[in-house]
């Protein structure tokens, strides 16, 4: 690559590779399982055919859920290597006759910069995309789609050992082929399913009135980080691709005939947390209280200043002030799923009024239905009190609409420096400050924010690079145990 440019490094793993494919290296992941991104995947480095690349994490506002993390990279194709249909590829394997071009195989886009290497993209590719211009006698590209690990979870349905249902008339032994996920080391889609003991397995099930039995998955009053991790291990998910706080709010077991995505959603809007897919492929589980005691989210870890001749800058922000994030009557329903009678709503519905906000807005609501237990540890108005706790926070942050930042751009070629490794290196949920002057004069604007999104885009010449962001004014001022400034009584506000 150009001058002051990082060295951009894509690399993918063919499904069967020919002779001539090039070196292959074991991706060095630190201690990951032997799996689809671990130890025994040989990793081809495709790099010099990179005409554009482009990554795409996050989400819009902190009250949607993460997104599913995508990557588009544009290569030259003028060898036709990597043709599925030619022959001659190094990615065709002539012996067996199959070529190692097919959707779903692992994609790790990465940079370094001053011999620090940084994680852009981890997941895998979803299609190939063709183009020859002049009839085939011009140029010759390919194209790949990707997508994260969360897409690879939303192809689970069901998909769990206990997720299985029978109807019959009554209760007794019957015969059944009882199917697992194949363990692909914890990352990527479910390879198959096998059959235990490769035969049929004699169970019995309870059923009642020909009633078809609902499968779900947990125990009622499990902790989020607990129930998260119950729905991971179903699938063989690795341990090293996971990151999962405990979390604070007590659940009801969940249906299991969602998608192993829609059921961590669930926990995760249930915890008022965080749920997404690190540049690493580390699947995280931030709890409801991470925000204002992890110390990436307390205090703000980069500066970004273009009223300063030293300060580190951006070359354009969005400002935005809509009513996207206006609420002003939070409805709250607790559900309850049993195997004999599915979803049912439970206790008394939760409704938390702005009168204020209503009547300058005009009524806003936001409905919830949670897995929150009616009752806990001789508690009876344990799920009353929850429900109504979390809709006062949620009417307290969302009543009224806020002037902040919306994304911040950057194009790190002008401080290389100073820019490389903030670009590389910021994390979603990051706590930031942006600090920029506005034309007609007037104190310069300084506000707090979160990464809610990381977007890069670049080609050989060039590269630029975006911060979707969250504003921080609610989550500033909490008090925190043992913290100088967020630990003073009388001052600071009590977290949910």
């Amino acid at each position: 690559m150009s001058l002051n440019l990082p060295t951009l490094q894509v690399l993918f793993a063919p499904s069967v590779v020919g002779s001539g494919a090039g070196d292959r290296m074991v991706l060095d992941v630190s201690r990951l399982d032997t799996g689809t991104l671990g130890d025994g995947s040989f990793f081809y480095d495709i790099s010099q055919y990179v005409r554009s690349f482009s990554v795409n994490r996050g989400r819009r506002n902190d009250l949607e859920r993460f997104a599913t993390g995508t990557a588009q990279i544009v290569l030259s194709n003028l060898d036709r290597r990597f043709d599925p249909s030619n022959t001659a590829s190094p990615y065709y394997n002539s012996t067996v006759g199959v070529t190692g071009i097919v959707p779903s195989i692992p994609i790790v886009v990465r940079a370094t910069w001053n011999g620090t290497t940084y994680a852009l993209f981890r997941g895998f590719i979803d299609r190939w995309a063709f183009n020859y211009t002049d009839a085939g006698s011009g140029d010759a590209t390919a194209t790949i789609q990707c997508s994260d690990a969360f897409k690879a979870l939303s192809n689970v349905i069901g998909g769990l050992p206990s997720a299985t249902t029978i109807t019959s008339t009554s209760t007794t032994a019957f015969d059944t082929a009882v199917t697992v996920p194949i363990d692909t080391g914890g990352f990527g889609p479910i390879g198959g399913a096998s059959v235990v003991n490769n035969t049929n397995t004699t169970g019995s099930a309870d059923v009642v009135n020909n009633v078809v039995q609902t499968p779900v998955i947990g125990t009622s009053g499990d902790l989020p980080g607990t129930r998260v991790n119950i729905i991971l291990d179903s699938i063989s998910w690795s341990q090293d691709l996971r990151r999962v706080d405990t979390g604070r709010t007590r659940l009801n077991a969940q249906n299991a005939t969602q998608t192993v995505l829609e059921m961590l959603q669930e926990v995760t809007q249930t915890e008022t947390g965080a749920l997404y897919v690190e540049a690493d492929g580390t699947i995280v589980f931030d709890d409801r209280e991470s925000i204002v005691t992890e110390s990436r989210s307390i205090a703000s870890q980069a500066t970004y200043d273009t009223t300063s001749a030293t300060g580190k800058k951006f070359v354009d922000v969005n400002i935005a002030y809509d009513d996207n994030l206006i609420y002003n009557l939070i409805r709250i329903n607790r559900k309850v799923t049993t195997a004999s009678s599915g979803d049912s709503i439970v206790g008394t519905t939760t409704i938390v009024g702005n009168a204020e906000s209503i009547s300058l807005y005009g009524a806003r609501t936001l409905n919830l239905e949670l897995p929150i237990p009616s009752s806990y540890g001789g508690d009876s108005t344990y799920g009353q009190s929850q429900a109504e706790d979390l809709a006062l926070v949620l009417a307290a942050q969302y009543s009224n609409p806020e002037l902040r930042p919306d994304e911040i751009t950057f194009k790190p070629r002008r401080d290389p420096n100073n820019l490389w490794p903030e670009v590389l290196g910021r994390q979603l949920r990051d706590r930031i400050t942006v600090k920029f002057a506005v034309p007609g004069g007037g104190t310069p604007i300084e506000t707090d924010a979160f990464i809610s999104a990381i977007r890069h885009s670049g080609t050989p010449d060039d590269w630029v690079t975006s911060f979707g962001l969250v504003s921080a004014t609610f989550f500033s001022n909490f008090f925190i145990l043992d913290n100088s400034t967020f630990g003073v009584l009388d001052n600071n506000r009590l977290f949910y």
